[in-house]
C-alpha cells in the first residue's frame, strides 16, 4: 500500500451541497428541541400541581410553575445535553447516521472515506454546536473549497458526502493554514492524486 492509498476523494457532485446540509441541520435541531419540549411537558405534568396548570396564563402562574420545576430543571437540561452528544456523536458512527442524515441521504467520512473516529466526531460536535447553532454560520464556509467542508469539518478532518457515494480515486494530503482571530490553525485538506503518481 502506498502512503497515499489511505486518502481518497469523491466526485465533486458527491460532496453534500449547502442546501442538503441545512436540511440535515433543520431536521436534527427540530428533533432535539422536540425531545426537550416533550421532556419539559412530561416533567411539568409530574411536578406541577394540576390546580396550577389549570390557572389562566399570568405572571403568577409562571412563577408557580418555575418554583415547582426548579428542582428538576438542571438535571433535565443536563440529561438533554448528554442526549444531544450521544445523538450527534454516537449515531454518526452508525450506517444510518442521525435522522437528518438518513432523510437527506448523506453520511460523514474521514480522509480515507471511512466512518470517522470517536475523537473526530466529538471534536466536530464540539466545534459545530456554536457555529451551526448561531444561525448556521458554519455553512458559510462550504463554498470556499471544492469538497464543501464547513468550519467544523475542516478542523475535525471530516467530509459530508451522499450516502451512495464511492471514492473517485486516491488523494494526497494538502495541509491548509487559516487565520482564526489571532491564531494560525492548520487543517488537513485533500487533492486528487494524479494518475501515475505514487
Amino acid at each position: 500500500m502506498s502512503e497515499h492509498e489511505k486518502y481518497v476523494v469523491f466526485a465533486p457532485r458527491d460532496y453534500a451541497s449547502i442546501l442538503r446540509r441545512i436540511i440535515i441541520a433543520i431536521i436534527d435541531v427540530a428533533l432535539l428541541f422536540t425531545v426537550l419540549w416533550g421532556t419539559g411537558f412530561v416533567l411539568a405534568r409530574k411536578y406541577v400541581p394540576q390546580d396550577v396548570i389549570n390557572m389562566p396564563p399570568s405572571a403568577q402562574k409562571q412563577r408557580l410553575i418555575n418554583q415547582h420545576m426548579k428542582p428538576v430543571q438542571l438535571p433535565a437540561v443536563g440529561g438533554w445535553l448528554l442526549f444531544c452528544a450521544v445523538y450527534h456523536i454516537g449515531l454518526r458512527r452508525l450506517p444510518t447516521g442521525t435522522l437528518g442524515y438518513l432523510i437527506a441521504g448523506a453520511r460523514i467520512v474521514d480522509a480515507g472515506g471511512n466512518v470517522p473516529s470517536w475523537k473526530q466526531l466529538a471534536k466536530r460536535f464540539g466545534l459545530g454546536v456554536p457555529f451551526v447553532g448561531f444561525f448556521g454560520m458554519a455553512y458559510l464556509t462550504c463554498g470556499q473549497n471544492p469538497r464543501r467542508q464547513a468550519f467544523h469539518d475542516r478542523w475535525s478532518g471530516t467530509w459530508v458526502v451522499r450516502r451512495s457515494a464511492v471514492p473517485e480515486g486516491p488523494a494526497k494530503p494538502a495541509y491548509q493554514t487559516k487565520l482564526l482571530g489571532p491564531m494560525l490553525l492548520t487543517y488537513l485538506d485533500l487533492e486528487p492524486l494524479e494518475s501515475g503518481a505514487s
